[in-house]
């Protein structure tokens, strides 16, 4: 394989398959606009069949760990040219294999290495050592290396930033779904929104304190959508009813993506407080949707996004957060269509995968 006159073919390594499954959105985008031949090698079987991108996965007889599971993934290995690491497990497993084999290997990495517990840092790290080049999809996540972490010698890293799929988020708009119906919120509201786990990382308690003062200042009420699930769900209802405001603040639970795109089209405001990002697609979503933004001051969000184009706010401040609502909620069609420009100009998918085929054909000898 990989002759000069036909595709290379890349395996992107996941533990499975999912409607948001950022491995998937890249083997989509690779297919879609570049030379590269990606496929994704999932250790279960995918919940959802991603367009134009073939899934290969164990069947039953052959799922048993860990043996037969090496066994399975060293002839599935030996039919592309290189492999790219995308999730823990799968990825550890994999990298292994295909070192075996001599096969190129790329570690991608998504999210803060200083909030990983210390078995997913020891395992993460053992694939960047196995890999020829760690991707990294923000400059603050290369900078999460640390402690041990820090042998990976600095040459292995690169940053290529995720992209979003602009046209797919604008044709959400005509989606028959929509949170007025959903959750009974009136069509003349104002309405914030955000996505996400219901983990301490996403810091929605803070996000509903500040709903909370913003519904003691202004004559309208404001309401909040948070679509996502997570181990924090109900801690973060017992706080909006103690706040007394169980009736602004509306638990979507899990949407697929067209339904969270047509989300944003619906909302005035997109918050993410989040305490920590690797890289966040979801605000990504919102602006390509021309929603205005309000963010944590994070490093991935300071270094990603110019103050022009968004809002920022101290973590852990309610009042903060509250403030930087109201303005958006006041004035925000200049920054909304500044957030859409940016978002086109920068991060699309096409631009994604172009730097990701360059990497790709560089690695494997070909100019």
């Amino acid at each position: 394989m990989g002759d000069s006159d036909e595709e290379y073919r890349v395996a992107h390594l996941v533990n499975s398959v999912g409607p948001s499954s950022s491995g998937g959105d890249l083997a989509q985008s690779l297919n879609q606009y570049t030379e590269i031949e990606a496929v994704l090698i999932s250790l279960e079987e995918p919940s959802v069949a991603p367009e134009n991108t073939r899934v290969i996965y164990p069947q039953k007889s052959n799922s048993s760990f860990p043996l037969s599971r090496s066994r399975w993934l060293n002839k599935e290995i030996k039919n592309v040219d290189m492999v790219t690491c995308v999730h823990t497990f799968a990825g550890i497993l994999g990298a292994t294999v295909a070192k075996s084999q001599r096969k190129p290997v790329v570690a991608r990495e998504g999210n803060n290495h200083r909030n990983f517990s210390r078995k997913v840092r020891a395992a993460r790290f053992a694939t960047g050592l196995l890999a020829d080049r760690i991707v990294c999809v923000s400059q603050s996540v290369a900078n999460s290396y640390h402690g041990f972490e820090r042998i990976i010698p600095d040459s292995k890293f690169a940053v290529i930033q995720n992209g979003v799929d602009i046209e797919e988020i604008q044709s959400a708009k005509s989606c028959a779904w929509s949170i007025h119906s959903v959750a009974d919120i009136n069509q003349d509201a104002e309405i914030v929104g955000t996505a996400g786990m219901f983990t301490e990382q996403k810091n929605h308690e803070t996000l509903i304190r500040a709903i909370d003062r913003l519904n003691d200042e202004r004559s309208m009420d404001v309401e909040l959508v948070i679509a996502g699930s997570g181990p924090r769900r109900d801690l973060l209802a017992g706080l909006a009813r103690r706040l007394g405001i169980e009736k602004q603040v509306h638990f979507l639970g899990y949407l697929e993506r067209k339904q969270v795109y047509k989300m944003l089209h619906e909302i005035d405001c997109y918050a993410m407080p989040s305490r920590w990002e690797g890289f966040s697609a979801a605000v990504l979503q919102a602006m390509a949707a021309g929603v205005p933004c309000v963010l944590s001051k994070i490093p991935s969000f300071r270094s990603q996004y110019p103050g022009s184009i968004v809002r920022f706010h101290d973590v852990e401040s309610a009042t903060d957060l509250a403030v930087a609502i109201d303005a958006v909620l006041e004035a925000n069609a200049g920054i909304g269509e500044r957030g859409r420009e940016f978002v086109s100009e920068n991060y699309s998918l096409e631009s994604m995968a172009k730097k990701y085929e360059a990497l790709y054909l560089d690695m494997l000898g070909r100019d």
